[in-house]
């Protein structure tokens, strides 16, 4: 702390400052996800769980969850037959007295087993999404 600061970095302790770290730090717990699953009555067998921090060219910071889930609890089982993506709005936007953040989900049948190949089926939309800051899109996806 006490040593030559290189210009133009960033000090990283006033990162803590920003709102947007304890956003992305509360996204990226299980409660979003979880909460999601119980809301909507799915068994809370969330298989190959994953995250996304996507930033734009713009500095629009959003953050995803992925997960296949299942009606049914089948032991040993690494894939549901479903998967369910949340997407948080811009996590840097101010929030304008508001003090949670506003998701979009989706749920959808999938054949798909590897949740890394699912995502990768994402890749154009969140290109797009970071090169432009249309999200539209990769929301509905």
């Amino acid at each position: 702390r006490g040593g030559p600061k290189i210009p133009g970095a960033v000090d990283l302790g006033a990162t803590s400052q920003w709102e947007v770290v304890d956003r992305v730090v509360y996204f990226i717990s299980t409660t979003p996800g979880f909460e999601l699953a119980m809301r909507n009555k799915v068994q809370p067998c969330l298989l190959q769980p994953k995250y996304l921090l996507m930033v734009s060219k713009t500095g629009q910071v959003r953050a995803a969850w992925y997960a296949f889930c299942s009606d049914k609890v089948v032991p040993g089982e690494t894939a549901g037959p479903f998967v369910m993506k949340l997407v948080t709005e811009d996590l840097r936007a101010s929030r304008e007295g508001r003090t949670h953040t506003e998701h979009v989900y989706t749920a959808k049948a999938t054949s798909e087993k590897d949740m890394e190949r699912l995502i990768g089926k994402h890749l154009s939309l969140i290109l797009k999404g970071i090169d432009t800051d249309n999200w539209q899109p990769y929301l509905s996806a």
